[in-house]
């Protein structure tokens, strides 16, 4: 199945992709993908699904950065 790229970044299957490239994948990939509406079938005979996304979040926790050295260089 020959397939167009929709999402903006699009991991899978061992692919790394953008949107709009366009490549043959195995049939039951390309069907998976557009039925996610991750991509387009390019002959039309798969129909692609909507892009939902459920509950996505992002738990962003504070970050600290320390530095234990008190001298700069190499001791000898």
């Amino acid at each position: 199945m020959r397939v167009e790229v929709t999402e903006k970044s699009l991991r899978s299957d061992g692919y790394v992709l953008v949107e709009g490239d366009t490549l043959t994948v195995p049939d039951a990939i390309g069907a998976n993908w557009c039925r996610y509406g991750w991509a387009k079938d390019t002959a039309g005979q798969v129909e692609t699904g909507p892009r939902v996304v459920l509950d996505a979040r992002l738990t962003v926790q504070p970050g600290r950065l320390g530095v234990s050295a008190t001298s700069i260089g190499v001791e000898e």
